[in-house]
């Protein structure tokens, strides 16, 4: 069972707007990113993508979604970095680990009993792993890059599966062993 969690082309066009225009600044609210340019701002939230199949029937993805920004109490962690020179899409292949009983946990004097439990697995889209008919694998966009005229780079991601979207500049936050870099092409 194939899924896709890939950017919409819809937002690859709006991405594709940011190449050639000054990123002013590098926001968060510890839940989604804001990028400032010298002309429009983009805010990118988390967005979950249902996966289901016979053996993890409530299993999803995530992966970063683009939308207009609304009033939040942002962070500026990064500005002036200069004009975006290019823009690639890291994609990687999910998989869920085989279900499990997963322990009760206990938290300030509430329990959450035990249930099951199932992690993702991440391969490179190259070598996808071998799974039966039945099992969900999923094709994910789970980040893009910015590269600037000031060898700046900006990585939005999201870790694949947890209702977040996190930046990163000038680190490495994904292992490129699980991930194939595509450059978004201007139009």
């Amino acid at each position: 069972m194939r899924y896709d969690a890939n950017i919409p082309e819809m937002e690859r066009e709006r991405l594709a707007l940011l190449i050639g225009r000054q990123l002013m600044a590098v926001s968060t609210d510890r839940w989604a990113v804001q990028l400032a340019t010298d002309t429009f701002d983009v805010l990118i939230i988390p967005e979950e993508i249902a996966t289901p199949d016979d053996d993890h029937e409530c299993a999803d993805v995530t992966r970063p979604k683009l939308i207009e920004p609304v009033e939040s109490e942002f962070e500026t962690i990064a500005s002036g970095l200069g004009t975006m020179t290019s823009l690639w899409i890291l994609s990687t292949v999910v998989v869920f680990s085989p279900p499990r009983i997963g322990n009760s946990i206990t938290s300030n004097d509430a329990t959450i009993p035990e249930g099951i439990d199932y992690g993702p697995i991440f391969s490179h889209p190259s070598q996808p792993p071998s799974v039966n008919p039945a099992q969900a694998i999923v094709d994910l966009d789970i980040a893009f890059e910015i590269g600037t005229d000031t060898d700046q780079r900006i990585i939005v991601y999201t870790d694949g599966c947890g209702f977040f979207v996190y930046t990163a500049i000038n680190e490495e936050p994904i292992a490129k062993e699980i991930c194939v870099r595509t450059k978004l092409r201007v139009a």
